[in-house]
């Protein structure tokens, strides 16, 4: 069955971005094999902020995403395929479950934190693959924000990255 993997870079005290969704501190290490890593998803989902940033960090560059179907939550968008997205205000539950029906790849949860929350609440998250830096920013987006219930995971992998710091761990539900 498909999964639906919440994978983010995540600072030493829990932030996944700046508090102006900035990510320029984490981390470039030609060691990670982004493609690798992409190629598992064929399905994107993210928050309209992320994608906005997303977006402007992307402007002058290959877009990573290319070849995922990219859906935007938004609550201020008009629903609707504009730009290689499509913008949704569908509830997270309904757009997975019809995914979780047909045969294909795994979903990639990018977030932000409150599109996590959301996920969490509706039990949808499979597997969650943390790519710790090695920072402390003090402030910023976290994580995971408060209201959902508690889920268990357990280890699934690790690596580890020694030229940048970064710890990649992966862990599945229990």
């Amino acid at each position: 069955m498909r999964q639906v993997i919440y994978a983010a870079a995540v600072s030493l005290d829990g932030y996944i971005a700046r508090k102006d969704g900035s990510f320029d501190w984490i981390p470039v290490d030609p060691e990670v094999d982004f493609a690798a890593m992409f190629s598992r998803f064929d399905v994107m989902f993210m928050g309209r902020k992320t994608h906005e940033v997303a977006v402007a960090a992307y402007a002058e560059g290959p877009n990573p995403y290319a070849g995922m179907e990219s859906f935007v939550f938004s609550r201020s968008k008009a629903p609707g395929k504009r730009q290689g997205v499509e913008y949704i205000t569908t509830p997270p539950v309904e757009l997975v479950g019809e995914f979780r029906k047909q045969p294909g790849k795994d979903m990639w949860l990018m977030g932000g934190g409150e599109l996590a929350v959301e996920f969490l609440r509706e039990d949808l998250v499979d597997g969650i693959q943390v790519a710790v830096c090695p920072i402390l920013l003090g402030s910023g987006i976290p994580m995971f924000r408060a209201g959902f219930p508690e889920r268990q995971f357990r280890f699934a992998g690790q690596r580890l990255y020694p030229k940048s710091g970064i710890v990649m761990i992966d862990y599945e539900r229990a």
